[in-house]
């Protein structure tokens, strides 16, 4: 099944860097749940540490990045 790939890169006034790279599928309903296991567990296997639940979105990190120097 095709990935979609997406790639944030920002760098604050004081040099912190932050690279993100979001990776996703476009799946039914139906399918969303096994389709995100299975995304996860591929990604797992090859050492790709995933955030934790409840973790802020990639446009609010990379806006603290280029705000605050975070």
């Amino acid at each position: 099944m095709p990935v979609t790939v997406e790639r944030w890169t920002a760098l604050s006034a004081s040099g912190t860097r932050l690279d993100l790279v979001e990776l996703s599928r476009r799946v039914g309903r139906e399918g969303a749940e096994i389709a995100q296991l299975a995304l996860e567990s591929g990604l797992r296997r090859r050492g790709v540490e995933l955030p934790v639940s409840g973790a802020c979105s990639r446009t609010r990190r990379a806006l603290e990045v280029i705000t605050s120097g975070a």
